[in-house]
């Protein structure tokens, strides 16, 4: 073996480490930063990482945020099996949930206070008897404001 033998055997052996290193890059990257689905996206760069399309799938989950699942996204799922991700959502929903209830006891305070107020029975801006239950009049377009009992 000579000395041309060794340093082509050395250059083969660079490259060929830099090759895995940037094959297993998605794999390397959600290991690092410690994704929930890092071994998903391991066998993912495993075994379809040499279409490209596994490879850039495995890449942009590797990166994405790491409670939540790719598929997830795409689907509209919020919903993970990340604890994490749980805790997150599932607290975000209850100020959801809390916001809403509000809302809607403040509505149905607004409705009650309504449906205790009649429509008037004659335009105000042209006099006409308007029908029951209408809210503009026929006649001219006036919108109707309701009236105290």
């Amino acid at each position: 073996m000579n000395g041309t033998d060794s340093s082509t055997i050395a250059l083969l052996l660079i490259c060929g480490l830099l090759a895995l290193v940037v094959y297993l890059l998605p794999t390397i990257i959600a290991f690092r930063r410690k994704h929930h689905y890092k071994w998903v996206i391991f066998g993912i760069n495993a075994v379809f990482g040499l279409t490209g399309i596994g490879y850039l799938a495995a890449f942009v989950w590797a990166v994405w945020p790491r409670q939540t699942a790719f598929f997830d996204v795409v689907a509209n799922d919020p919903t993970t099996n990340s604890s994490e991700a749980g805790q997150k959502i599932y607290g975000q929903m209850g100020t959801n949930v809390r916001a809403y209830s509000e809302a809607s006891f403040v509505s149905s305070q607004q409705n009650a206070t309504e449906s205790r107020m009649q429509l008037p029975s004659f335009c105000s801006n042209c006099g006409k008897h308007l029908p029951s239950g209408v809210r503009f009049c026929p006649s001219c377009g006036m919108a109707l404001q309701r009236l105290p009992e």
